[in-house]
């Protein structure tokens, strides 16, 4: 399939997505193919069904387009955590390319249709899931006897910077994990203009966990008004965090 077939078939069902979003909330279950776009190395084209109960998990279509991004970044020997899974967009859209993906949400309800559609894509191999409190899911999998060496972690809700910080810091012991395994890249989305901190996100995280602000990359992902932005900020988990006594 040509790349001008696959833009026309995706902007086709964007168009779509948008018309139904006004009158989803009428039915309590669905089923809809998720268009997942060319994301393996070989470009072939695959689908995704999602389920999902939309009085209980929410659902942004805007976003589909910057979780494929996203998962373009990734390659077949990562192991991704996803820390805010809901209902499995990009645990799902990860699994079909990386090597593992462990998958977090603290609310027992979206890890229910998470738990569904793991099984009704037949990932259940290459996924495994968590109900833990951010705070504790990095922590936990990094803290094993046999730490996972989770090479991405993506922060998929808008999170704040002391949020972030709390299911970072100190979330790595040295004496377990492996001296020459690099730390994980994180991903995590926040609004571009926060004016209740007075400060840009960027800058936030940057002073929170004493990053440099030339190591952190910035995508920008919607407009939300004249005066904010939602972005992605990625970097290296420095070890200074990492392993913060």
């Amino acid at each position: 399939m040509s790349s001008y077939m696959i833009f026309c078939v995706e902007k086709t069902f964007n168009k779509l997505c948008c018309a139904f979003q006004q009158i989803l909330a009428l039915f309590p279950y669905l089923y809809l193919w998720l268009w997942g776009g060319a994301l393996l190395d070989e470009r072939a084209i695959y689908i995704v069904i999602i389920g999902w109960n939309t009085t209980s998990v929410h659902w942004d279509w805007e976003l589909a387009a910057e979780r494929r991004r996203l998962v373009q970044t990734f390659n077949k020997k990562d192991i991704v955590c996803d820390v805010f899974a809901g209902a499995g967009a990009l645990t799902l859209l990860s699994a079909r390319k990386v090597w593992r993906v462990f998958a977090n949400d603290p609310i027992t309800d979206a890890l229910k249709y998470l738990a569904r559609n793991t099984i009704d894509n037949k990932l259940q191999a290459k996924v495994e899931l968590y109900n833990l409190d951010c705070s504790m899911f990095v922590k936990t999998l990094a803290n094993f006897k046999k730490p996972v060496l989770m090479t991405q972690i993506v922060f998929s809700l808008p999170t704040s910077p002391d949020t972030l910080s709390g299911a970072l810091k100190g979330a790595f012991d040295r004496k377990i994990w492996p001296v020459h395994q690099p730390l994980p890249i994180v991903h995590v989305y926040g609004y571009s203009h926060m004016p209740s901190w007075g400060k840009n996100f960027s800058h936030l995280i940057v002073e929170r966990l004493q990053l440099k602000m030339e190591t952190v990359e910035l995508h920008v992902v919607k407009s939300l008004d004249s005066t904010r932005e939602m972005i992605c900020a990625s970097f290296r988990l420095p070890e200074q965090v990492a392993f913060y006594d």
